[in-house]
């Protein structure tokens, strides 16, 4: 009847944070802003998609001689953040053919 079954996720987070801890102390926390997931799967295609706009990992084992190893912000997050381009994005997609 040419239907076609499509689920489509949707997962936007303002912030999440990442610790790594060893078995006596915190070693590193990342700390992401602005997350956005986009899934989408039908009969023919498959897609998935992630941007951050802000990420940040700090050194957490004391006395540090670097605490911050990396911030990325996007040129854009301080005025307003749902214009702004992302620092990452990620698009892998696979599907059955072309669409021809």
């Amino acid at each position: 009847d040419g239907s076609r079954t499509q689920i489509h996720v949707d997962i936007q987070l303002s912030s999440i944070g990442v610790s790594i801890v060893s078995q006596v102390e915190e070693l590193m926390y990342a700390s992401l802003h602005g997350v956005n997931l986009t899934a989408i799967h039908t009969d023919v295609d498959s897609l998935l998609a992630t941007s951050i706009n802000t990420l940040q990992v700090d050194n957490q084992i004391r006395p540090a001689t670097y605490p911050l190893l990396l911030s990325v912000k996007s040129s854009h997050a301080a005025n307003d953040s749902s214009t702004a381009p992302p620092v990452a994005q990620a698009s892998p997609a696979s599907g059955a053919g072309d669409g021809s």
